[in-house]
């Protein structure tokens, strides 16, 4: 059993460097049952936090969704960040 967790984690990291399904492994993450909804709280929250600091500091909103993408440690979400700053 240890081997076989062992092996997972060392598959998870290898799969995470390829471009396409590491954006395809965040997603996954994001749907655990439990675990997804506390990572997208957590990405939600520093992201909130981290715009409207920007943001009151008087940096225009396209720049504001740049640095507070920073931020965030989800690649699926940085995703979508990219997608609304093209729609502004």
């Amino acid at each position: 059993i240890f081997i076989l967790l062992i092996a997972s984690f060392i598959t998870y990291k290898i799969l995470h460097r390829i471009p396409g399904i590491n954006i395809k492994l965040d997603e996954l993450r994001l749907h655990m049952p439990i675990f997804g909804k506390i990572m997208v709280k957590l990405d939600a929250s520093r992201f909130c936090h981290f715009f409207s600091m920007t943001f009151k500091s008087g940096i225009g909103v396209l720049e504001c969704l740049e640095a507070a993408k920073g931020a965030v440690s989800n690649l699926a979400i940085k995703q979508s960040i990219d997608m609304v700053r093209q729609q502004v």
